[in-house]
């Protein structure tokens, strides 16, 4: 109207006057804002400048939250549920901040916030709902209606199944196309016919929290009709679909039938987004229509079937709580006292020993179809439990390796992978090597004959993790691209994986960083073919292995805080808190450093007794900061302040030692430290000692980097020294030489500079 013409005149000024006019508009009102923007950019492009707000990427959104909460320790889950519901409007994450504090789920202290209990039950705001609310019931008719049926059919929907639904194609074209420039749709080319989808996630909440109960119901079923009709079973979550909306509308028998074919689709493939939330849903409403009544049998095929398909998206917590629930419907559930978990637990493993150094010769029976089918649960479940919980894993995986003990093992597929499992039990576990070298030779046996191609991947995968962790890093245990492929291809995503995190973590400790690189590539490649989660973690942590060993320490820091944002697996956030906390010494940040090493020691006491493997990177940085502080208080000559610190750093160095032989790659860093304590107290033998172990074990490994830090950090002392003027048959010059050729060989810069400066790495 008159306003919109008063503003296109006013434009005209910018002709002839210094003036700036900034226009903020809203997108959807054709009329004057478009009519307005129009009108600049034609008549007066020169002048005109036009920033375009786009939603927040996800690193932008998770900084602005740990702001607005003032660095409260809000719970991942609810940080990621904010991130993944607000899609990028800052607007929504202010509002979630002031809803939280008033519903008492955060509490204002001084300039602080402080998460109360309440926060684990936060809801969506009912501002942000009202705002969505009000856009919606502006609508027509008809665009009202279609985004109702829309909000039925799910967060992306194919528009054939609109069409069914209303009966009226150019009607139901010329309404999508009006909520498209409305923003509420977007189109969603996945290459499977005209797709739309809600562009944002509360949209569709709100749409279809507001319609009445048996008319969302009847939509339910039409909707399932609809997709029966229209859409090809070949889509991804087809059954899924059907499964979810047919039980929402009521016709419990087909939601059924279609609710196991999707399982069965589900527990084979790493299912799409979409096909698992819908077969979640489904699942969910189908157990709750049948309480504690129903068939056992069935109700354990369903949680198997969840486990299932969360295991081959890599969603490991989420996994072990169904794989439980499918046991415990399976008559397995298993002691839940910790008194009665440890007393099972030394059952079983005295069991297992006597069948591996003192077996009995009797006859064992064939598995029946249960069995079978608990062995596979407590098996898949085992491997989910590998880093979510490894100290479950052992207990239960050692529970499950005695139930094959009267079993012919020909009757039990997974004999083979079981025993290769057992590898990683005593080897990862930080159990026993000799015990778990026992069970490499039985998982070899059970597959003798058979050609490297066809050996399931799990037994090269189990092999190779116990020579990286016993120290043996020849290449001759490393794993084909063609066999890793073949693993793929398979659907072994968690063993294709598990071999790509260790060999890369491997080349970045030798120093061989392109090897390294294409390693990460590959891992990348399995996030972005499979969403797969624990190759996320690896595209996540792999950096900051990569960032320290070439000291871009600035860099490493921030890698560490994005792997903390980007998994919520607190037993991880111990390696990443401890590799912080070392990168934040070596850059003189003694204070920062702490506090990381108090958030390590704060999620180890949490966890109970973390494995070796998870530990050790705790305790080599521990022993570190302890040396540094050492080595400040020899240089203030207080005498009372070097004895305790002498104390402190000592049972830091038994700590760490004691790692060493079950995380042999810690060694030559934790050596070069010990002995470097030594140095500084004076026992120059001794800290020879602890440097030569530690040059053999990184000759050892071909840990390169860390044997020229070790050659420096030689030099360094030599020649500072009146009374000890060789290392070997080196004097300071000589390491001085081995360490540059070795820097500049690998293109290590920041130790070259502290080479070149003679300080302390």
């Amino acid at each position: 109207g008159s306003s919109v013409e008063l503003l296109e005149s006013l434009l005209r000024l910018t002709e002839s006057h210094p003036i700036l006019i900034i226009n903020v508009f809203r997108p959807g009102f054709g009329e004057s804002a478009a009519r307005i923007l129009d009108a600049s950019r034609s008549l007066h492009a020169a002048r005109h400048s036009e920033v375009e707000v786009l939603p927040l990427r996800d690193d932008v959104a998770r900084e602005l939250v740990n702001n607005l909460f003032r660095q409260a320790e809000i719970p991942h889950r609810v940080r990621a549920l904010i991130v993944e519901r607000a899609q990028g409007n800052p607007f929504y994450f202010e509002e979630v901040v002031r809803s939280l504090v008033e519903e008492g789920a955060i509490e204002v202290d001084g300039a602080r916030y402080r998460v109360t209990s309440k926060v684990h039950d936060v809801v969506i705001p009912g501002s942000v709902q009202e705002v969505i609310m009000a856009r919606i019931d502006r609508l027509e008719s008809p665009q009202k209606q279609l985004l109702q049926v829309a909000s039925v059919a799910g967060r992306g929907f194919h528009f054939d199944v609109l069409v069914h639904v209303l009966g009226d194609e150019k009607a139901a074209r010329s309404a999508i196309e009006m909520l498209v420039e409305a923003d509420f749709l977007v189109p969603w080319d996945r290459l499977m016919g005209e797709e739309f989808a809600f562009q944002h996630p509360l949209a569709q909440e709100v749409t279809y929290d507001a319609i009445l109960h048996a008319t969302r119901e009847a939509l339910h079923l039409q909707v399932g009709e609809a997709i029966e009709a229209c859409l090809s079973d070949e889509i991804p979550g087809y059954h899924a679909m059907l499964a979810y909306h047919f039980g929402r509308g009521g016709n419990l028998e087909r939601a059924e039938s279609f609710l196991f074919m999707a399982g069965d689709a589900a527990a084979r493939s790493a299912a799409s987004n979409e096909a698992l939330y819908f077969f979640q849903q489904a699942s969910e409403l189908y157990l709750e229509l049948h309480g504690g009544g129903g068939d056992p049998r069935k109700k354990a095929t369903l949680e198997r079937n969840v486990a299932f398909a969360m295991f081959n998206r890599g969603r490991a917590e989420e996994a072990i709580s169904h794989f439980d629930l499918a046991l415990e419907h399976l008559g397995e559930g298993g002691p839940q006292r910790s008194w009665a978990l440890k007393l099972r637990f030394a059952r079983d493993l005295l069991a297992v020993l006597a069948s591996l150094f003192v077996p009995l010769q009797r006859k064992r029976r064939p598995a029946t179809e249960k069995e079978r089918e608990l062995i596979e649960v407590m098996f898949r479940r085992g491997q989910s439990q590998v880093s979510a919980d490894p100290m479950r894993f052992v207990f239960d995986s050692i529970a499950l390796i005695r139930k094959l003990g009267p079993l012919d093992a020909g009757s039990v597929p997974l004999t083979g992978e079981i025993y290769a499992g057992g590898v990683a039990i005593f080897a990862y576990g930080g159990v026993s090597f000799r015990i778990s070298r026992r069970f490499v030779e039985l998982a070899r046996k059970s597959v003798s004959g058979g050609s490297a191609a066809t050996v399931p991947l799990l037994h090269p995968v189990t092999h190779f993790l116990q020579c990286f962790l016993e120290g043996d890093w020849s290449a001759e245990h490393e794993i084909p691209g063609s066999i890793l492929d073949k693993g793929l291809r398979d659907g072994m995503l968690f063993d294709v994986t598990t071999y790509l995190a260790l060999a890369t973590e491997k080349h970045l400790r030798q120093g061989d960083f392109d090897k390294a690189a294409d390693l990460i590539r590959r891992v990348d490649e399995v996030w972005d073919l499979y969403e797969y989660e624990p190759a996320k973690l690896g595209h996540y942590g792999m950096p900051i292995v990569r960032d320290l060993e070439v000291r871009d320490l600035v860099a490493a820091v921030r890698s560490c805080e994005v792997y903390n944002e980007e998994n919520p697996q607190d037993l991880l956030h111990l390696i990443s808190f401890a590799y912080r906390a070392k990168a934040q010494l070596l850059q003189n940040e003694r204070e920062a450093a702490e506090a990381s090493l108090e958030r390590a020691a704060e999620i180890a006491k949490a966890v109970g007794r973390p494995i070796p493997f998870h530990m050790s990177a705790y305790l080599a940085a521990r022993l570190y900061a302890d040396v540094v502080d050492l080595e400040a208080a020899v240089g203030s000559e207080s005498r009372r302040e070097v004895r305790r610190l002498a104390k402190r750093s000592g049972r830091s160095a038994r700590a760490a030692l004691q790692m060493i032989p079950k995380v042999s790659y810690r060694g030559p860093e934790v050596f070069r430290t010990v002995g470097r304590r030594a140095w500084l107290l004076g026992r120059a033998s001794e800290a020879q000692r602890w440097w030569h172990k530690s040059v053999d074990s990184g000759r050892s490994l071909g840990a390169l980097p860390e044997l020229g830090r070790t050659y420096q950090e030689v030099a360094l002392r030599l020649s500072a020294s009146d009374s000890v003027s060789t290392f070997g048959e080196l004097d300071a010059a000589g390491c001085h030489a081995l360490a540059k050729s070795t820097f500049e060989t690998l293109n290590l810069k920041w130790d070259l500079q502290r080479l070149a400066g003679a300080s302390p790495p």
